[in-house]
Protein backbone atom coordinates (compact mmCIF):
# COMPACT_ATOMS: atom_id res chain seq x y z
CA UNK A 1 0.00 0.00 0.00
CA UNK A 2 1.24 3.51 -0.76
CA UNK A 3 0.28 6.78 0.85
CA UNK A 4 -0.75 10.00 -0.92
CA UNK A 5 2.88 10.78 -1.73
CA UNK A 6 3.47 7.34 -3.22
CA UNK A 7 5.60 6.12 -0.31
CA UNK A 8 5.25 2.58 0.97
CA UNK A 9 3.35 2.63 4.27
CA UNK A 10 3.59 -0.97 5.47
CA UNK A 11 5.59 -1.43 8.65
CA UNK A 12 5.88 2.31 9.20
CA UNK A 13 6.42 3.15 12.84
CA UNK A 14 4.27 5.96 14.26
CA UNK A 15 6.18 8.88 15.73
CA UNK A 16 6.01 9.61 19.43
CA UNK A 17 4.05 12.78 18.61
CA UNK A 18 1.50 10.82 16.55
CA UNK A 19 1.02 8.35 19.40
CA UNK A 20 0.56 11.18 21.90
CA UNK A 21 -2.04 12.83 19.68
CA UNK A 22 -3.83 9.49 19.25
CA UNK A 23 -3.95 8.88 23.01
CA UNK A 24 -5.35 12.34 23.69
CA UNK A 25 -7.95 12.05 20.91
CA UNK A 26 -9.04 8.66 22.26
CA UNK A 27 -9.32 10.04 25.79
CA UNK A 28 -10.89 13.39 24.84
CA UNK A 29 -13.44 11.90 22.49
CA UNK A 30 -13.20 14.60 19.81
CA UNK A 31 -10.50 16.20 17.71
CA UNK A 32 -11.57 19.65 18.94
CA UNK A 33 -11.15 18.72 22.62
CA UNK A 34 -7.87 16.95 21.91
CA UNK A 35 -6.53 19.96 20.00
CA UNK A 36 -7.44 22.26 22.90
CA UNK A 37 -5.81 19.91 25.43
CA UNK A 38 -2.63 19.67 23.35
CA UNK A 39 -2.47 23.34 22.40
CA UNK A 40 -2.55 22.42 18.71
CA UNK A 41 -4.85 23.39 15.88
CA UNK A 42 -7.56 20.95 14.85
CA UNK A 43 -5.89 20.75 11.43
CA UNK A 44 -2.63 19.60 13.04
CA UNK A 45 -4.43 16.93 15.06
CA UNK A 46 -6.30 15.77 11.93
CA UNK A 47 -2.99 15.63 10.02
CA UNK A 48 -1.44 13.38 12.69
CA UNK A 49 -4.47 11.08 12.61
CA UNK A 50 -4.30 11.01 8.79
CA UNK A 51 -0.62 10.01 9.04
CA UNK A 52 -1.63 7.16 11.33
CA UNK A 53 -4.38 6.11 8.91
CA UNK A 54 -1.76 5.96 6.14
CA UNK A 55 0.68 4.02 8.29
CA UNK A 56 -1.82 1.49 9.65
CA UNK A 57 -4.31 1.19 6.82
CA UNK A 58 -7.09 1.69 9.36
CA UNK A 59 -9.90 4.16 8.75
CA UNK A 60 -11.31 4.77 12.22
CA UNK A 61 -9.52 5.88 15.38
CA UNK A 62 -10.69 2.81 17.29
CA UNK A 63 -9.20 0.61 14.57
CA UNK A 64 -5.91 2.51 14.70
CA UNK A 65 -5.77 2.08 18.49
CA UNK A 66 -6.50 -1.66 18.34
CA UNK A 67 -4.03 -2.18 15.49
CA UNK A 68 -1.23 -0.40 17.35
CA UNK A 69 -2.03 -2.28 20.58
CA UNK A 70 -1.89 -5.59 18.70
CA UNK A 71 1.49 -4.59 17.25
CA UNK A 72 2.76 -3.68 20.73
CA UNK A 73 3.26 -0.03 19.76
CA UNK A 74 0.58 1.29 22.09
CA UNK A 75 0.05 -0.12 25.58
CA UNK A 76 -3.39 -1.36 26.50
CA UNK A 77 -4.85 0.59 29.41
CA UNK A 78 -5.96 -1.28 32.50
CA UNK A 79 -9.58 -0.89 33.53
CA UNK A 80 -10.22 1.89 36.03
CA UNK A 81 -10.31 0.66 39.61
CA UNK A 82 -13.53 2.69 40.06
CA UNK A 83 -15.27 0.80 37.28
CA UNK A 84 -18.17 -1.36 38.41
CA UNK A 85 -17.32 -5.02 38.74
CA UNK A 86 -19.60 -7.98 38.55
CA UNK A 87 -20.16 -9.61 41.92
CA UNK A 88 -20.06 -13.36 42.26
CA UNK A 89 -23.50 -14.71 43.11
Amino acid sequence: MANKKGRKTEDKIPTRHELTVLRVVAEAGTVARAAAALGLSENTVEARIDNLRDKTGMRYIAGIVLHLCDKGLLPRQEADSDAPTEKAG
